[in-house]
């Protein structure tokens, strides 16, 4: 066990790691702030309200994903380059080592800090919106909030993808990761049509489909919407999971192969 992981080691490595991108960590959580505090005000302007639940679920989940991938497609921008990639290999400590310290910082704390920071920023705003009978300030409450989950399940997907790309790219990490991925969604998007409409075209029907989405059919300018269900929904769920655990662990196998 020694041999693959030892607790002395990956804390020796993480704090290492802080040592050396503390700067950097803390400018990219400045400037995080600063954006979520630039939209707080924009939204607030153009709707001549206070920061709505609505409004403030919406604004967790979009920066989420977005700072998340940037921040998570940095992972590994020492391994592109040569010297860097030399130094990061013959560190004394294992690949899972390596690789588990990475994936904490872009995940786990990245999570965490984010959460912190969108509280406070957002809740000064959201100060300003008060019930006239209770007064309470409505915030959002990620631990009772319904769409949390699948915010999380999004976050992991994206996650995986960032955490791939920035380990099989040697440069240009977030961008060619976004490019093969849009190019795979577009692929599944002519794919599923082509399917949906072979399967259940008939005369001058409309079908309009995502990938694991609701199916709508246009028929006479009336709309019938199919949605999955709960049942469906949750199955689509259990595949991004099972997505995300295969790219977390292709990345691992991907730095190990470094190593040679």
């Amino acid at each position: 066990m020694n041999s693959i992981f030892s607790f002395q080691r990956f804390g020796n490595l993480m704090k290492k790691q802080f040592a050396e991108y503390y700067k950097a960590y803390l400018m990219g959580a400045g400037v995080l702030a600063g954006v979520l505090v630039l939209t707080c005000i924009l939204i607030i302007n153009a709707t001549k309200n206070p920061l709505t639940i609505d409004e403030q679920g919406i604004m967790f989940s979009v920066f989420l994903m977005f700072a998340g991938a940037v921040f998570t497609s940095a992972s590994f921008a020492d391994a592109g380059q040569k010297k860097q990639a030399i130094y990061l290999l013959t560190l004394p400590a294992t690949q899972f080592e390596k690789y588990l310290v990475r994936w904490v910082i872009s995940y786990l704390l990245f999570f965490v800090v984010y959460v912190v920071l969108f509280y406070i920023v957002v809740l000064p705003f959201a100060s300003l919106y008060h019930d006239e009978g209770k007064g309470d300030i409505l915030v959002m409450s990620i631990s009772t909030d319904s769409t949390i989950g699948v915010t999380l399940v999004y976050y992991s997907l994206v996650h995986s993808l960032l955490f791939f790309g920035a380990i099989l790219f040697q440069k240009l990490h977030f961008i060619k990761t976004a490019f093969a991925t849009f190019g795979i969604l577009v692929l599944l998007n002519i794919i599923n049509s082509v399917m949906i409409k072979q399967m259940l075209h008939q005369g001058k029907v409309k079908i309009m489909a995502n990938p694991f989405s609701t199916l709508h059919i246009v028929e006479n300018e009336r709309v019938n919407s199919l949605n999955p269900g709960p049942s469906g929904e949750m199955m689509v769920n259990i595949m991004w999971v099972s997505i995300t655990l295969v790219l977390w662990t292709a990345a691992y196998y991907r730095l190990k192969e470094k190593q040679v």
